[in-house]
């Protein structure tokens, strides 16, 4: 199934990253205490939410990579 989220904002930002962790742990069946699975559904997550405004590559995966790591750290 799909969730779209048609409203821009940082509200909807946050659910669609609360919903990727929703997905990656229910249909990926990711366990977040493995830290491995843990930091690959925050990249996933940072790149579909607070990252996905940049359409320059590079700039997109440092944006992802350091959302990703504050929110492991």
């Amino acid at each position: 199934f799909k969730i779209y989220i048609c409203q821009q904002g940082i509200y909807n930002q946050v659910l669609l990253h609360e919903l990727i962790h929703v997905y990656d742990s229910c249909a990926k069946k990711w366990d977040f205490t493995n830290q491995e699975h843990l930091f690959c559904s925050e990249m996933r997550a940072a790149y579909h939410s607070q990252c996905a405004h940049l359409s320059d590559a590079t700039q997109r995966y440092e944006c992802t990579r350091k959302h990703a790591t504050q929110s492991v750290d």
